[in-house]
């Protein structure tokens, strides 16, 4: 894949193009960023969070609304790559039931579920 997400404990989600090793996006969370998984259509990401949240984000660019790792493949390396890139992260919707740090979090191959672990 030519996508990818790295989290900090310092609560920062990075996108990276793999192509090139650049920063597409960054995005910053209000505790660690501790698991994250790309939906299997590769249009959204789910963020596991060191507080017991799970942030749903969009990945969206202007002129398409939306995106995949397949489309971000095709795009010039001119509009993927950078922190001025035109990918977003588009925050979608947030679940808060957990009360410690998602450690895991998995798609099933149909994306329509997700199962998640924590370390308690």
């Amino acid at each position: 894949p030519d996508l990818f997400a790295t989290g900090t404990s310092s609560g920062v989600l990075k996108l990276w193009n793999l192509r090139t090793t650049s920063t597409l996006q960054t995005m910053s969370f209000d505790a660690a960023v501790t698991a994250a998984a790309f939906h299997p259509d590769g249009k959204s990401l789910v963020v596991g969070v060191g507080n017991g949240k799970l942030q749903f984000l969009q990945l969206k660019y202007p002129e398409t609304n939306t995106t995949s790792e397949k489309d971000l493949k095709h795009q010039p390396d001119n509009q993927a790559h950078g922190q001025n890139s035109q990918l977003s992260l588009i925050r979608d919707r947030e679940i808060k039931e957990l009360t410690n740090s998602i450690t895991r979090i998995r798609y099933s191959p149909c994306g329509g579920y997700i199962a998640t672990a924590d370390v308690g």
